[in-house]
């Protein structure tokens, strides 16, 4: 397993994340000020190449590290999960944040559970989709209970190992409907990260059929993501009812100001942030600036 270490990573947990609460807060309130809600992204564990391969102290299942001489140890959740997970959205909650999202993909720690490429436990928390959908049943429950009703929870799962005999889409529509019933109100779907060996048929919006399938047997808000970089595109999987939501991140690094141009493109008029107004403007034509 892609292991983590129990207190988790990045800020959004431990020490970190209390020292840099009033930075948060802070960048949070002048960011909402321009484009709306600010949302924040609570993830543990770390992964490093190749994949299934554990890389701290602690992992999901125990599987042997390779060309370590030190193995990790088995996490026993014993409630160490759900406490730091619920810490970190009271934080998130106490900084400003307005959506919280529980990353239980791509390989993190949440994700090591699910998965039984990855959690050969015997215990309560293995073996049967009931054993493995415990943990994170139990960090929905903890996070949804510090926060206040009128803040969104998302949930990000790796809808697919693109591996056989590991977690499958039909295992992601049975987790998304036991997370809504615990007050989740929109599935990311995105998949693989778990395996060396997946096979990903990589292409223009080749995950858009995943949250299709949750948001048709769920009856849940879901989000789309992955080679979606064309507003049309994006606009397109709206109208078909495939997602509620388009989730992006290579293509803003790419494109910074991407909502913007897509706005133009699909003929929507926006409200601009206040320190770009200038720039939405018509180009002066060359005789006006003679």
């Amino acid at each position: 397993a892609a292991a983590g270490r129990r207190r988790g990573a990045a800020c959004e947990r431990g020490r970190a994340a209390n020292a840099q609460g009033g930075a948060h807060r802070c960048s949070d309130g002048a960011v909402a000020a321009c484009v709306g809600r600010v949302p924040l992204r609570c993830h543990a564990g770390y992964v490093r190449r190749p994949l299934l391969r554990p890389a701290g102290r602690f992992c999901a299942a125990g599987l042997l590290a390779r060309r370590r001489r030190r193995q990790p140890r088995v996490l026993l959740p014993r409630g160490a999960p759900r406490r730091d997970d619920a810490a970190a959205a009271a934080r998130a909650v106490q900084a400003g944040f307005k959506v919280i999202e529980i990353h239980a993909g791509h390989g993190y720690l949440l994700h090591q559970f699910l998965s039984p490429l990855a959690n050969t436990r015997t215990d309560e928390y293995g073996g049967s989709l009931a054993g493995r959908l415990r943990l994170i049943e139990e960090v929905v429950t903890a996070v949804r209970a510090v926060m206040p009703s009128e803040l969104a929870l998302f949930i990000r799962f790796s809808a697919t190992d693109w591996v056989e005999g590991g977690w499958t889409i039909d295992d992601t529509v049975e987790a998304s409907r036991r997370v809504v019933e615990l007050g989740v109100d929109l599935v990311d779907c995105s998949s693989g990260a778990m395996s060396r060996d997946q096979v990903i048929p990589v292409g223009p919006g080749y995950q858009v059929p995943f949250a299709r399938a949750v948001r048709e047997n769920v009856k849940v808000l879901t989000s789309a993501v992955g080679w979606i970089t064309a507003p049309q595109q994006a606009e397109q999987i709206l109208i078909d009812g495939a997602a509620d939501a388009i989730f992006m991140g290579k293509e803003l690094l790419r494109q910074p100001h991407w909502p913007l141009m897509a706005a133009q493109a699909l003929g929507d008029d926006i409200e601009w942030p206040a320190q770009y107004r200038w720039a939405n403007r018509p180009p002066l034509l060359a005789s006006a600036k003679k």
